[in-house]
């Protein structure tokens, strides 16, 4: 059986491990406080991915060692959302308005 040598973790992260550095911050009670703190004026998608993310960074520390496991985490469901778009005829309306000289682009995009 081969064993392969574990990387030392870096200085920063194995100091915190030894005071305890970020671990005793994710208790329980923080983590609900954290996800009711999250800003209510985002919208469901960017409170979602706000909690995505700390979910990650929370994974990352278990991962490493730093904490003994990961906590649940609240799920946020993004409703759908319906794409509108415009007519052929208001989108030529459109790019009619446009100077010539810069309708290229809108007119790559009306492809």
């Amino acid at each position: 059986m081969v064993r392969r040598a574990r990387s030392r973790p870096s200085s920063r992260r194995a100091n915190a491990r030894r005071q305890g550095g970020l671990a005793p911050r994710l208790r329980k009670g923080k983590r609900k406080d954290h996800a009711a703190s999250a800003p209510k004026r985002l919208s469901p998608k960017a409170q979602k991915n706000v909690v995505d993310l700390f979910r990650a960074f929370v994974r990352r520390l278990a991962d490493d060692g730093v904490i003994a496991r990961t906590p649940k985490f609240p799920l946020i469901h993004v409703p759908e959302v319906e794409i509108q778009t415009i007519d052929t005829q208001e989108q030529d309306r459109v790019l009619a308005a446009i100077e010539w000289e810069r309708r290229g682009a809108f007119l790559a995009c009306a492809s």
